[in-house]
């Protein structure tokens, strides 16, 4: 039992094996039967153009330096009748001349900014492949279009220059190849030829759309191609000028930074100099990017022309869409101009159709399809006619009744507000003396854009004080007139309360005579004496009058007099009873 198990274990694994295998052979098989390679005109060498980074030509095959950037460009065209698929590729070659010296991709796109394919070329390799996307599928004629790329020479024209003081090239971060802001590794050579060197200043000037990148200077010492080590510059940046104290320098330094790309450009530029002895000695580099390339095809137009339905006047606001002849939308929410038209471009030969998805104010919506042909090789636009009808309108006339107003009361004015399906509108009406209370509602359209009928009533808005409303709410109207009425409201006059008459005031009580007493009241006793009593003396501020008695002194003589003979009877009585 064991035995079978260890022998169905590597059996199973080999079959499992076999089977992903087969399952990704027919994947891939699937995967290359749908990609097809398309033979394109124009993208052998010898049809490649190459100029200079100025833009002037260059002689076919001529001697290109290796450390400078060239243009090259290709005019092509596919044949008409061929598909293009999603996936189906094209390669074009690459002149002996030139190198490519990074990996480069770039998108193929049409005049209106579509991509429809890609461009990628691989460092060192002699050809370039294009991946078209389903953007040409329904094409079949006339497509045509640019392909451009950079590259450098192959012949290095610099073997036998070992005296020159400081040369400068710049080559592209791969990693940022793909992204729209790119980042150049610049490198500055300096004193190849090992001088003894004073007081070293480099001086490097950035080109138009490029950002330092600070901390990124490094500087390597090297001698006969080994590294010796590395030194740190005193580094200065003043906007776009880097300048580099690098001190007393007897060794070949190799000098490197980076710089981000801030624009979407085919290539930057980079300068730099240094003064040894009194002579200034420069260098500059171009570093090209990517590439760039245009297509196009037949394409076709048209142009819908929306008139009014009586007067053929042009109606600006109505919206569209184009259906292809799947009844695919390609094309929606397309409104029509000031001048009634809706331009159309780049279809492909077909079958299509206008469809109107909504009128414009006061017309019905037309849904029938329009239907127009793009015929390859014709260039005129596709004329097609559209016309909406009017909605038809009515008035409707508001007028005011008042009832019971008293003669000489002035009656207030009113408003009236229109209301539609049920909802009210903004639409009001002021009806008061000056247009003998009646106003009109006017250039009411009778139906929507449908077809569907509008229903239509009217109210007042609010009823004057001392008036009530015989109408009140929404009326319908009666042929076009709606007749409001509000009632002046008679007040009762109240009841004067009749007065009450004032009770008499009482008469004033008479005063009681006095009555004379009938017992004479009987004379007070005289006073018996009594001990002396200190009081308190009251001063009178009554001086005394000539010839008045003064009673007072002799009732306190005898007073004195009293005290002593009592003092002296208890005495006496005091001896005896010794």
């Amino acid at each position: 039992m064991k035995i079978y198990r260890k022998l169905t274990q590597p059996v199973m694994v080999i079959l499992l094996a076999l089977i992903a295998a087969l399952l990704a052979t027919m994947m891939l098989t699937s995967r290359q039967a749908k990609a097809a390679t398309i033979t394109i005109n124009g993208l052998d060498a010898n049809d490649a153009k190459i100029t200079d980074i100025a833009g002037n030509d260059l002689e076919p095959g001529a001697e290109l330096d290796k450390y400078t950037s060239y243009k090259v460009n290709y005019d092509w065209s596919i044949p008409d009748g061929v598909k293009i698929n999603n996936g189906d590729t094209a390669t074009f070659a690459i002149p002996d001349n030139v190198a490519i010296t990074s990996d480069t991709f770039f998108p193929i796109t049409d005049e209106f900014g579509t991509t429809i394919g890609e461009v990628t070329i691989k460092q060192g390799e002699k050809t370039g492949t294009i991946v078209f996307n389903d953007a040409l599928a329904a094409t079949s004629a006339g497509r045509h279009g640019t392909l451009y790329y950079f590259a450098n020479g192959t012949v290095d024209n610099n073997t036998n220059n070992n005296h020159w003081y400081i040369n400068k090239v710049g080559t592209l971060v791969p990693a940022t190849i793909r992204l729209e802001q790119k980042q150049i590794r610049w490198n500055i050579a300096l004193n190849i030829a090992d001088m003894n060197l004073k007081d070293v200043v480099v001086t490097d000037t950035l080109g138009p759309n490029q950002t330092f990148v600070p901390g990124s200077v490094v500087v390597n010492r090297m001698q006969n191609g080994n590294y010796l080590g590395s030194i740190t510059p005193e580094v200065t940046v003043n906007g776009n000028v880097i300048t580099m104290n690098l001190g007393d320098v007897d060794d070949y330094l190799d000098i490197y930074y980076t710089t981000t790309t801030n624009g979407n450009n085919d290539y930057y530029q980079n300068s730099v100099f240094v003064e040894i002895d009194g002579v200034t000695h420069s260098a500059s580099d171009d570093v090209a990017v990517g590439g760039g390339g245009t297509g196009t095809s037949y394409v076709g137009s048209a142009l819908l022309q929306k008139s009014d339905f009586n007067s053929q006047a042009a109606i600006a606001g109505a919206h569209y869409q184009v259906l292809d002849q799947t009844g695919k939308v390609i094309y929606e929410d397309l409104v029509t101009d000031e001048q009634g038209q809706i331009r159309i471009d780049r279809l492909a030969p077909g079958n299509y159709s206008f469809v109107e998805t909504q009128a414009p104010a006061g017309y019905l919506l037309n849904p029938t399809p329009l239907p127009f042909v793009i015929i390859a090789g014709v260039s005129e636009p596709v004329l097609v006619q559209a016309d909406d009808r009017p909605i038809a309108q009515t008035d409707i006339l508001v007028k005011k009744i008042w009832q019971n107003v008293p003669a000489g009361t002035s009656t207030p004015p009113i408003t009236a507000v229109l209301y539609r399906n049920g909802q009210r509108t903004e639409q009001t009406v002021i009806l008061n003396s000056a247009n003998n209370y009646q106003a009109t509602f006017a250039n009411l359209p009778v139906t929507d854009s449908l077809g569907t009928p509008i229903n239509y009533t009217v109210a007042e808005v609010d009823t004057p004080a001392g008036y009530e409303s015989l109408t009140p709410g929404e009326q319908k109207p009666d042929n076009g007139l709606v007749t409001l009425i509000d009632r002046y409201i008679v007040k009762e006059p109240t009841k004067p309360t009749t007065p009450t008459t004032p009770k008499p005031e009482p008469e004033p009580t008479k005063p009681l005579t006095p009555t004379k007493p009938a017992v004479k009241p009987a004379a007070p006793s005289k006073p018996v004496a009594k001990p002396m009593i200190n009081k308190p003396t009251v001063t009178s501020n009554k001086l005394p009058q000539t010839g008045e008695k003064k009673t007072t002194g002799i009732w306190t003589a005898v007073g004195l007099l009293v005290i002593l003979l009592l003092a002296g009877l208890w005495i006496k009585r005091r001896s005896a009873n010794k």
